[in-house]
């Protein structure tokens, strides 16, 4: 067993996905989620380079486009692996992928409200530049809110979602584990 499952044990068992979904449907949905997400995210921030100036910006958008595209990819594997190959080896893999992508999104959220908060002074520069009128500190200050509180939410989801993912592989594997001793209870009974 690898070292971040050694951690199921410890987190809470899920028997649905949002109160009325089954798992393994909530597994595939949180998958296209997550891929959507990464999808948008890494487009908001490659045209956000494009769109402004060479900048200190650039140091933070393009490694966050990769990790929004890292996140695109882990996401269509889970897709995959449940909707087509549910082996629980993949399974475990997918359930590894998913503590990374949650704690990517968690890490990046915190990362973009500092960096946003931090560089007030370089965004309002870079509106006033392109917009001469008195709107860029209300702009900016919509613009704070907006992505405060979408990057608390993702980082909430994330955890949920990490949780209904896990639930799913342990679930998974206790009905692989029954089956495998009723196996071997046929074998043995059939010699």
């Amino acid at each position: 067993m690898t070292k971040a499952l050694k951690l199921d044990n410890k987190l809470p068992k899920l028997t649905t996905c949002c109160i009325c979904i089954n798992l393994r449907t909530g597994v595939l949905l949180i998958s296209i989620i997550w891929m959507l997400y990464g999808l948008l995210f890494s487009i908001v921030h490659l045209l956000y380079t494009k769109a402004l100036k060479k900048s200190t910006n650039d140091a933070y958008n393009y490694p966050a486009a990769i990790l929004y595209l890292f996140i695109i990819v882990a996401s269509i594997y889970g897709i995959i692996v449940v909707a087509f190959a549910e082996s629980i080896g993949r399974l475990k893999i997918h359930a590894i992928l998913t503590y990374v992508i949650a704690t990517l999104i968690t890490i990046m959220s915190i990362t973009e409200i500092t960096v946003y908060t931090l560089f007030k002074t370089t965004f309002l520069q870079d509106c006033t530049e392109s917009n001469p009128s008195n709107v860029c500190e209300k702009a900016y200050n919509l613009v704070l809110q907006i992505i405060i509180t979408t990057k608390i939410i993702a980082a909430v989801l994330s955890i949920y979602f990490l949780l209904v993912v896990n639930s799913y592989v342990v679930r998974r594997r206790k009905i692989e584990k029954m089956y495998d001793i009723d196996i071997e209870s046929v074998k043995e009974a059939a010699q």
